[in-house]
């Protein structure tokens, strides 16, 4: 009876395991707190962007990225955290109007690891 407990307990755990985070969830959350703000207030919460790209009618595209390898060999994780975000702005450059492509993978203690970067 234990090995069978043991053995459904780790198929549940791997098959948990992937790579993958909740991306939709991340562009939801950051649509809702970070659209028709200021851009000086998105770079006060996530820092400067790491790419900044003139879209040539004024907006720009602004890309945050965040990684790590430490849990990347973890039995249970598995995951090479990464996160990155693009929002947009609007053709005066000083607000964001959407937000674009999010990559997220898992995180150590959630199930997003822009979440656990990005505080959300």
């Amino acid at each position: 009876m234990g090995k069978l407990i043991y053995t459904l307990m780790l198929v549940i755990l791997v098959g948990c395991a992937g790579t993958i985070g909740r991306p939709d969830a991340v562009r939801s959350m950051l649509t809702s707190k970070y659209v028709g703000q200021t851009v000086q207030s998105v770079i006060i919460d996530l820092g400067t962007p790491s790419l900044t790209y003139d879209l040539g009618d004024g907006a720009k595209a602004l890309t945050w990225k965040r990684n790590s390898t430490k849990y990347a060999t973890n039995v249970f994780i598995k995951s090479d955290e990464r996160c990155v975000v693009t929002m947009i702005t609007d053709k005066t450059g000083t607000k964001i109007s959407s937000v674009g492509e999010v990559d997220d993978s898992l995180g150590a203690f959630q199930f997003s690891y822009c979440a656990e970067q990005l505080g959300l």
